[in-house]
């Protein structure tokens, strides 16, 4: 609902930054109770404006009002700025996009380095996490030789020399994050072409680590039905603290458990020590 204004000549225009509330029975300056932040508040902004006494002249005086001038200006700006799409807004939702194909494009090279050293059984981290320093590393020193060819590798690592980014991604904590999200889907894969394939054998050994802590190595042995062929997988460690046939039985089933593998469909089961698994109670 717009308020009309007379021009000396007599003419009437729409006041349109003007609305009333049917609730508060009340006026409101549109514009400067949107953009008035910092400014002077006044009773067209608080709660509302009643005084229908004087409603002429107030109006005139807030309309020639310094602060309602700048207001009502902020408003013309945006409103063209929306017919083109250049609000705030969208200039952030711009800069979100670019910053997030960015970090996408950094990613993609670090994980092509991290699927190459792993699937090459290559270790990682060297005597110093450093770039460019001598003995970082294999993952730091394939970043660093991408780098002299890959203009947005190259540009990150600039980045980093700057301090310009404080998270690079190339730490030894978010490549360990890597490993393990990578081994994850893996598994996964494995998993599915195991159940497509319904029937497995599996091949179990036992091993101490450095820490002398004993571990049972797991292998899933099964036809893939879509290359035409046997494979073999090893899908991890388990940790064990005895090696009887009991524990090793038990660790077997809940392995499987956590796989959703079937013990049904498992057809043939192969032990290093198979000593331990001999008689009617293993």
């Amino acid at each position: 609902m717009y308020y009309k204004g007379h021009f000396p000549n007599g003419e009437t225009y729409e006041r349109k930054w003007l609305v009333y509330s049917k609730h508060s029975n009340s006026i409101f300056c549109f514009h400067y109770k949107i953009f008035s932040i910092g400014k002077k508040s006044t009773k067209l902004t608080e709660n509302g404006y009643s005084d229908w006494k004087h409603i002429t002249s107030d109006l005139k005086d807030h309309e020639k009002s310094v602060n309602h001038k700048e207001c009502f200006g902020k408003w013309l700006d945006l409103a063209a700025r929306m017919k083109k799409n250049e609000t705030v807004n969208e200039c952030d939702l711009k800069k979100i996009k670019l910053e997030a194909e960015y970090w996408q494009n950094i990613l993609k090279r670090i994980i092509s380095v991290i699927k190459f050293l792993a699937s090459h059984n290559l270790a990682f981290q060297g005597h110093t996490d450093k770039l460019f320093s001598k003995g970082n590393g294999n993952f730091l020193g394939l970043i660093e030789m991408i780098s002299e060819f890959d203009p947005i590798l190259h540009e990150h690592l600039r980045k980093i020399k700057s301090h310009e980014v404080s998270d690079h991604y190339l730490g030894k904590n978010i490549q360990n994050q890597n490993i393990q999200l990578l081994g994850s889907e893996i598994k996964k894969s494995i998993i599915l072409n195991c159940q497509n394939a319904k029937y497995y054998s599996i091949i179990m050994d036992c091993i101490t680590d450095v820490t002398l802590q004993e571990q049972l190595t797991l292998v899933l042995r099964f036809y893939n039905c879509k290359l035409f062929e046997v494979e073999e997988h090893f899908i991890g460690f388990v940790d064990v603290n005895r090696t009887t046939g009991e524990v090793l039985a038990e660790t077997f089933l809940k392995h499987l458990t956590e796989t959703s593998l079937d013990i049904l469909n498992c057809r043939c089961r192969s032990y290093n020590n198979e000593a331990k698994m001999k008689g009617i109670h293993s």
